[in-house]
């Protein structure tokens, strides 16, 4: 699927660190495509993408 594979490059050239959130943002914004959170965040569970969780202190 053409979306997944987008996910996967913004996934990759953050160096595995973004999450659902900044991939979000990054179509949304970065690419101008109106998509769902929800629709991101099930693409990216089907795929076996994950960011790295928490935060830095």
């Amino acid at each position: 699927m053409m979306l997944t594979d987008t996910i996967r490059q913004i996934h990759a050239a953050s160096n595995g660190v973004y999450g659902v959130r900044w991939v979000h943002a990054e179509l949304t914004f970065g690419r101008g495509m109106k998509l769902w959170h929800g629709t991101v965040a099930m693409l990216m569970s089907w795929a076996g993408i994950k960011g790295i969780a928490g935060r830095p202190k």
